[in-house]
């Protein structure tokens, strides 16, 4: 999981004054098979989890399938969301909710920072540049239904 990530994940926990459990977070790698044995082994835990946050929509999709095998429902039993809002997203069933960034100005600045990194002085201070994302939501999340 990408550290600004967690540190998100850990904040927003911290401010629900909830606990962090670590056997919580799957760190699989980031391709489709990871998302799926990630996501089997967060359900195949002694007090499976009822939502996640993957760091790419590919993740969060093979994740869907895994939770599909379980006998799960989304989003009445589990509730999963994705980052990218790649295409399909938007077109699986349920539609993913996802995290979305403007790649075109994800792209211009990068080639801004890039270009300013090939012309600085060796020992030159780095850029750090934040982007605020906004959440698409979708079908893929909502309440837990009581069982």
């Amino acid at each position: 999981m990408p550290l600004t990530l967690l540190m998100g994940y850990k904040k927003a926990l911290y401010e629900a004054n909830l606990k962090f459990n670590a056997s919580w977070i799957s760190e699989e790698g980031c391709d489709m098979e990871s998302g799926f044995i990630g996501m089997n082994k967060l359900l195949d835990q002694e007090v499976p989890v009822t939502a996640a946050i993957c760091t790419g929509d590919l993740l969060a999709i093979a994740a869907m399938t895994a939770i599909y095998e379980h006998g799960l429902k989304i989003p009445e039993d589990f509730s999963i969301v994705g980052y990218d809002d790649i295409p399909m997203a938007s077109r699986i069933t349920p539609p993913l909710t996802t995290v979305v960034q403007n790649k075109y100005d994800l792209g211009r600045i990068s080639t801004r920072i890039l270009v300013h990194e090939i012309d600085a002085e060796p020992g030159c201070i780095h850029q750090t540049v934040t982007m605020r994302p906004r959440l698409e939501i979708r079908g893929s999340t909502g309440p837990v239904s009581d069982k």
